[in-house]
């Protein structure tokens, strides 16, 4: 297949992600301080490893953790991981056709 995009350039392409890239990492950094501060990790490679290994969170996971947070749906950074995992266990438990109303 071959792509044709007018007024793009290449370069504003991966500039572009290489800040998402930025962005993705300083909210897992925000995250992981926080983790350390709230007392939930030993430090924060202990917290990394919390957020990215044992529970695969994306870089959008824990953008949405903060968010929980920001709205009080969730005191610390485990408890806003607690609100997500719940969320997901119920969109699972739907059938199909929950989900498709």
């Amino acid at each position: 297949s071959r792509f044709s995009y007018t007024g793009v350039q290449i370069g504003d392409i991966i500039k572009e992600a290489f800040e998402k890239r930025d962005q993705g990492a300083e909210i897992l950094q925000e995250a992981c301080e926080t983790m350390v501060r709230d007392g939930e990790a030993e430090n924060e490679t202990a917290a990394r490893d919390t957020l990215l290994t044992i529970h695969n969170c994306t870089a959008e996971d824990v953008a949405y953790l903060g968010r929980l947070r920001e709205e009080g749906k969730a005191v610390t950074v485990m408890g806003a991981l607690q609100v997500l995992a719940d969320a997901k266990a119920e969109y699972d438990a739907m059938d199909e056709d929950d989900i498709d109303q």
